[in-house]
């Protein structure tokens, strides 16, 4: 998957769910619940680890096969996005970094479907 793939997966999913991962006031990567951050979406079911809870990106890409070959800084704009910015934020950070990045950003547009 190239980075701009990872990052449209991440901001559709981020969109669609419409809140925050989040257990006991912690964001996750995944909660008992099935919501799941902007790099929980990019980890397989069969390499997540619960360790990873409470861990920066930084920490854990290199363990995770589909996040190795990815950007960091990418990945931690979408992890600081998702803790940081509220879910009505997301769209206008999500185009913000699609620019900073190089990616089309047209998905991302107010009237778009995003399937």
């Amino acid at each position: 998957m190239t980075n701009e793939e990872a990052f449209q997966i991440s901001a559709k999913h981020l969109l669609k769910q419409g809140r925050r991962a989040i257990v006991k006031g912690n964001c996750s990567y995944r909660t008992p619940h099935g919501a799941m951050c902007a790099i929980g979406v990019l980890i397989p079911d069969d390499e997540y680890n619960p360790d990873f809870e409470n861990m920066w990106v930084s920490n854990i890409y290199s363990k995770v096969s589909t996040l190795a070959p990815l950007d960091l800084t990418m990945l931690d704009r979408l992890q600081d996005i998702h803790d940081n910015s509220a879910p009505y934020e997301w769209r206008s950070e999500l185009a913000e970094a699609a620019c900073e990045f190089g990616f089309d950003e047209g998905f991302l547009a107010p009237d778009s479907v995003l399937n």
